[in-house]
């Protein structure tokens, strides 16, 4: 059984240390981490605030941050929809 000691490198050796960007509607990137790091790569939230396991992904930082940027313009998106909506009442 592998010990760690953290959640994260749960996470990345679950993930086979690659870039997990194709799960999350991107194209698959590919980066793999140099053996015996993690270098390169972080975890994402799937679902904000959970620290569940299941709930976290592997990806590299660039797609991590096209990822993040998406979430905060569907954010946005998503509240100029719900103020529009408040306009027409």
């Amino acid at each position: 059984m592998q010990l760690f000691k953290n959640r994260r490198a749960k996470v990345f050796f679950r993930d086979g240390y690659v870039c997990q960007a194709h799960r999350v509607g991107l194209p698959r990137c590919g980066y793999r981490a140099p053996p015996g790091t993690h270098k390169g790569l972080t975890t994402h939230h799937l679902v904000e605030g959970s620290e569940r396991i299941d709930d976290q992904l592997t990806l590299c930082s660039p797609c991590h941050k096209v990822v993040n940027r998406k979430e905060v313009d569907d954010r946005r998106k998503e509240e100029r929809r719900e103020e529009a909506r408040a306009c027409q009442s």
